[in-house]
């Protein structure tokens, strides 16, 4: 587990996120030294004195599935899953080969190889019957039969029928299916509003998605149509009216409407609180939404502003600033992550620590932290994003 920690720990510093953050701060999931896996408040004290041995685990991403998610937190016991309340309290027995968080009242689990769905007091709503099962998200949820995707509603009914190659959580009124190798969009009802022609159709975030066609991007709207034609070479998510494109190796911001609003002369990442960490000769600061430089570009590395704070690098070592620029924790960590709540994430080496907004550090250190909550980012997308990565 430590292999995974350090670079997952370095790449989410710059990870804004633009979803349903569903998975709560606390009680945090954490990996001890004796590969116990405890849960822990924003000082890093244990909530409970159970730990449970996280050998069931495949990798650290699995971590994210012990969050707490709708005041339920998944945990291993002998070999089976069963989920605690906040207090610790083992709530639904351990009894379940594998388990998924809760969402909209229902968790996913498995049994005998087969997925059903149970609601948070542990009562099965679901029979086992399909071979995986996801989150639900807008009333329905993904489900594969037959090596298939489809989706079903709450009463268990099947309501798209398997038939797609992949199919990702509904946002609103439409979802991402895979058909013939391509992406498209698809309805409660089944209708196709988007035809599957892409190469990838990204997150909708203020009513906009990204899409690749060939090798160029662009943007679709809520109905499903091109709203920005394919013209760049890559595109990122909206955020705060913005989102980050490129082309010939430029680096621009667009608007909701598609207008290239300013461009840069070197990397940048997208807005969080006002301000956009760029780059600079080689250097980071942060640029509000005029365009204007509004932290100098003075540190080597720079990750977003979250609560207030952003961590950034001073001779190769990170700390904390605050929307001045002024120093709030100063540099000394080797890694640091952006804030979640009231807690941050820092490590020196190996070990890591919960960190609060002064600067005062958790007693307890951790070889694994459940990062979900600092990558902010709903279940449903989590989980879609282990599905390439696990």
């Amino acid at each position: 587990m430590k292999k995974l920690m350090i670079p997952l720990l370095a790449s989410l510093i710059f990870l804004g996120g633009c979803g349903n953050e569903a998975m709560t701060s606390t009680p945090l999931a954490v990996v001890d030294g004796q590969n116990l896996l405890g849960f822990v408040d924003e000082s890093g004290e244990y909530i409970s004195e159970d730990r449970y041995p996280v050998g069931t685990l495949p990798n650290i991403l699995a971590l994210g599935l012990s969050g707490f998610s709708e005041g339920r937190a998944a945990v291993p016991l002998e070999g089976k899953w069963g989920y605690i309340d906040q207090s610790g309290a083992l709530v639904i027995p351990a009894e379940y080969d594998q388990v998924m968080p809760f969402a909209e009242g229902l968790a996913a689990v498995s049994r005998d190889g087969l997925w059903g769905y149970i609601d948070k007091t542990g009562k099965t709503v679901m029979e086992p019957a399909y071979q995986y099962a996801y989150p639900f998200s807008g009333g329905v949820a993904a489900v594969i039969q037959d090596g298939l995707y489809g989706y079903v509603n709450m009463d268990g009914e099947m309501v798209l029928p398997a038939t797609y190659q992949y199919a990702y959580a509904f946002e609103g009124s439409l979802a991402r299916v895979v058909i013939d190798g391509k992406m498209g969009l698809v309805n409660k009802d089944g209708e196709i509003r988007t035809q599957p022609v892409y190469e990838f159709i990204g997150n909708f975030s203020q009513g906009l998605a990204p899409f690749r066609s060939g090798d160029k991007y662009g943007y679709l709207n809520r109905d499903g149509q091109e709203f920005v034609p394919a013209g760049f070479d890559s595109a990122g998510v909206f955020s705060e009216g913005y989102a980050r494109v490129s082309l010939d190796n430029r680096t621009m911001f667009i608007n909701l409407d598609g207008d290239i609003y300013f461009e840069l002369d070197g990397a940048a990442y997208d807005f969080t609180e006002g301000l956009a960490a760029v780059e600079e000769n080689g250097l980071w600061g942060y640029m509000n939404k005029d365009g204007e430089m509004f932290i100098e570009a003075r540190f080597e590395q720079a990750g977003s502003f979250r609560e207030g704070l952003a961590p950034v690098m001073e001779n190769g070592l990170w700390g904390y600033i605050d929307q001045t620029g002024s120093w709030v924790v100063e540099p000394q960590f080797t890694q640091a992550v952006n804030f979640a709540g009231k807690m941050g994430v820092i490590s020196n080496g190996n070990a890591l620590y919960l960190m609060d907004r002064e600067g005062n550090i958790s007693g307890n250190s951790f070889t694994g932290v459940n990062l979900v909550p600092f990558l902010h980012m709903s279940v449903t997308e989590y989980i879609h994003m282990m599905d390439f990565y696990m």
